[in-house]
């Protein structure tokens, strides 16, 4: 049987629109809550504006489908729409093989795409091209791996959920990457070259895959989490927002040109209260660019204490200047390059400094001024 709805516009608002084994060609639908099934029922609206809820009928039309607002809708169906889907708030999750058709663009505006067992299929050759494309994606204890990278003038990436994404294309993409979770991964020829910014927000990125794997000048590592493979930074090393700790799982090497920032809130140096780069015992770091240490100004730092900020097996190289902010009362800091050990001491004379016998660079306490971040 079909066309048992008018042809009007449908609004779900709670409970459940059970379409059975009818066929319905309907106006505008909107799923503010509730739920829209049916067995073999297909629903063919002029557009989907879906909100909260879970769609199990099937989908058709040359419609678009919109997830808005915030809450989480899971398609369930096997859905044949072709006008493409746009994701503006909340997450979308994909309940089904053929929850999102095999036609349409798929654009990011704010909201998640969520994967599951039932779909781990690679969309990225539908993901749209547009500027601003804020694409973000749930893994979901799933692995799931892109073929197509990501190409958006002015885009981000998001990644969170358990699991690992794959990224295989060259994506193009030139703003900031977030790992929220599980693990962000390039492939042999896979890229990420263009992003501004890796922000690790507990997450792995994982560049094992990459011979020479490497952060451009342009780039920058943040935030908290881990690194799996042998990373090169030419860019910006930047330990946590606030105060945070980067675990490489293999080697490290800070180039010529690259800098180096690490914050300290606290005289006493304990736990969560300075930036570290933790390696393992038989990892290497290697020196190179300017080192920035940012102490908490109007803290305490005593004389002679000292604490561990790159904890690695093995080093090498050194830094060509370590500049330091935030201290007073007469305290510089130095680095031994042959420990990682960073230690506060009194602002030493030029004269004196050849007589360290640790990296013989000292900082200007009111290093530009200002206390300015590189």
């Amino acid at each position: 049987m079909s066309n048992a709805l008018a042809s009007g516009a449908v609004q779900v608002s709670g409970g459940t629109l059970d379409l059975k084994t009818f066929s319905d060609t309907v106006g505008a639908v909107i799923l503010s809550s509730g739920n829209i099934t049916g067995t073999t029922g297909v629903l063919i609206g002029t557009s989907y504006d879906v909100r909260s809820g879970s769609i199990a009928a099937n989908l058709a039309g040359g419609g678009a489908l919109t997830k808005s607002t915030a809450g989480t809708v899971i398609l369930v169906g096997s859905n044949t729409y072709s006008g493409g889907t746009q994701l503006d708030a909340g997450v979308l999750a994909l309940g089904s093989a053929g929850a999102l058709g095999s036609t349409g663009s798929i654009g990011f505006g704010g909201g998640t795409l969520q994967f599951s067992s039932d779909n781990i299929t690679d969309y990225s050759n539908r993901f749209s091209t547009a500027a601003g494309q804020a694409y973000s994606l749930d893994t979901n204890g799933r692995n799931v791996t892109f073929s197509t990278g990501l190409i958006s003038s002015g885009g981000t990436l998001k990644k969170v959920g358990t699991g690992t994404l794959t990224i295989n294309g060259i994506t193009t993409y030139s703003r900031k990457t977030i790992v929220g979770g599980g693990a962000l991964a390039t492939g042999a020829s896979g890229s990420i070259a263009n992003t501004s910014e890796v922000s690790l927000d507990g997450g792995n990125l994982n560049v094992a895959a990459k011979a020479n794997a490497s952060l451009g000048s342009g780039q920058s590592l943040t935030g908290n989490g881990s690194v799996t493979g042998d990373l090169t930074i030419h860019g910006t090393l930047g330990i946590g927002s606030l105060l945070g700790t980067i675990t490489f799982e293999h080697n490290l090497a800070l180039q010529s040109g690259s800098i180096a920032n690490f914050d300290f809130s606290s005289g006493g140096f304990g736990i969560g209260t300075y930036d570290l780069a933790k390696g393992g015992l038989s990892k290497m770091v290697s020196f190179g660019g300017a080192l920035n240490l940012h102490f908490k100004p109007g803290e305490a730092f005593s004389h002679n204490t000292s604490v561990k900020i790159f904890d690695f097996g093995h080093y090498e190289g050194a830094f060509s200047a370590v500049n330091v902010s935030g201290l007073s009362g007469g305290h510089s800091a130095i680095v031994d390059s042959g420990t990682g050990i960073v230690t506060v001491v009194p602002e030493p004379k030029a004269a004196l400094l050849a007589g360290l016998g640790v990296l013989p660079l000292f900082t200007r306490r009111r290093w530009l001024a200002a206390n300015a971040r590189v």
